[in-house]
């Protein structure tokens, strides 16, 4: 793979990461939990787990989240070292 190429999946896996942080971020606020703080990518999966079964919630999101943020960074550290 190309340098470029990696780097542009990283990317688009930390995206991915952070789109599925928002969604998470939005329904507990939704319910009326805001977590609006510094250690938001940790508190807010951990909420949304404690929440999910009273509101018919999915549980994959908030475990989905940090493969594609670690798959992300990797492959982003991995162009960059690359070019």
């Amino acid at each position: 793979m190309t340098a470029k190429l990696l780097l542009f999946a990283g990317i688009c896996l930390i995206g991915s990461s952070s789109a599925i942080l928002m969604d998470l971020y939005f329904r507990l606020r939704r319910i009326g939990i805001n977590t609006s703080n510094w250690i938001l990518i940790d508190k807010v999966p951990r909420e949304y787990l404690r929440c999910r079964k009273q509101h018919g919630w999915p549980a994959w999101p908030a475990y989905l989240m940090w493969p594609l943020l670690i798959a992300g960074a990797v492959l982003l550290i991995l162009g960059a070292i690359r070019l």
